[in-house]
């Protein structure tokens, strides 16, 4: 499903692609971006599906440079600019990575020296591209991304998804019966470091809609807030504690376009998820469940106001979508019947 978003770039392209600070980005734009990062990638090719960093800033060079590496034929991995300096070099160190792109050269220098041998470039202003944005196919078992998660120890541990694993997501996301075209407005509230907004991201790009980043300081909620009411999002990707933030404005909000309210990261309670259907009468609200390894998730619930299944409150986890499977196992991990 990857190929279906540079023919995106050429249908919608003069359909907004992005909205940051007030002002929409066509997918023409985006395109150019993504042309003129991946020469500068190929000026500095790397070997065969390796990793290739990014310092994951909220502005449309960053997400253009995500593009241009899977266009690329190699794998991101996503850098927090917030993270201690000493954590993102172990980062670095762990993945090998050879190369590291920045919309933002000041946020990219203390890791210059992380790996022996790394190269540092800017995103920023680069010249115009010589051609249009070229995908290369590359096999299934390739890099798609590398996310590190603390771990239980703390210490940072990479998770490595593969091409096929990406694209059997994608296509596991929409036999969920979700139907979504260049019509919508998508919601990412998400560092990038966080395996959600792989959804909030790629399943917009490869049906031509727009994608609405929320601010990535410590006003977010109160940006998703903003941004749900005033651009009229039909599609929100959003952890359920952001509803518990909201909770206190649920009988001032109506939002009559929300189409789907997508849920996962933490349990989602089913009283919770009433309310919420009271200011979106119009939504389908899914919770999914799955960890980082299982591709951002595995397992998809849909709620209704006449049906629903909880525990101790939470929502149910569901089925597991298309391409996945699950079992259940007893405290030796042995799989019991259902």
């Amino acid at each position: 499903m990857l190929e279906r978003i540079p023919e995106q770039f050429v249908r919608q392209a003069s359909r907004p692609a992005f909205f940051f600070d007030g002002r929409h980005y066509t997918y023409a734009e985006l395109a150019a971006s993504v042309s003129a990062i991946q020469e500068l990638i190929d000026r500095h090719q790397q070997p065969d599906n390796s990793i290739i960093g990014v310092i994951a800033n909220s502005d449309i060079e960053t997400y253009a440079t995500l593009l241009a590496i899977l266009f690329s034929g190699y794998g991101y991995l996503p850098i927090n600019p917030a993270s201690p300096s000493d954590r993102n070099a172990n980062i670095l160190r762990q993945a090998g990575t050879g190369l590291l792109l920045s919309s933002t050269d000041s946020a990219a220098s203390p890791l210059a020296g992380a790996v022996p041998g790394m190269l540092t470039l800017g995103t920023r202003g680069l010249p115009p591209a010589s051609r249009p944005p070229v995908y290369r196919a590359v096999p299934d078992t390739h890099y798609a991304y590398l996310l590190f998660t603390s771990g239980s120890t703390g210490t940072p541990k990479g998770v490595p998804i593969s091409r096929g694993n990406l694209e059997a997501f994608l296509e596991g996301f929409f036999h969920v019966g979700v139907q979504m075209d260049e019509h919508d407005r998508v919601l990412q509230m998400f560092d990038l470091t966080f395996d959600f907004s792989v959804m909030s991201c790629f399943v917009p790009w490869v049906v031509g809609a727009c994608l609405y980043p929320a601010a990535t300081n410590e006003l977010r909620f109160m940006s998703v807030y903003r941004l749900l009411e005033e651009q009229q999002i039909t599609c929100a990707p959003m952890v359920p504690s952001a509803l518990t933030f909201l909770r206190p404005y649920f009988n001032e909000i109506r939002l009559d376009r929300l189409r789907y309210s997508v849920f996962c990261g933490e349990p989602l309670l089913a009283h919770i998820a009433q309310e919420w259907f009271a200011c979106t009468p119009n939504s389908r609200i899914i919770n999914f469940y799955g960890p980082t390894e299982a591709t951002v998730f595995c397992s998809a619930y849909e709620w209704s106001p006449t049906r629903q299944k909880a525990h101790n409150g939470a929502l149910a986890i569901g089925k597991p979508m298309l391409h996945a499977g699950m079992i259940v196992v007893d405290e030796q991990r042995k799989p019991v019947g259902a």
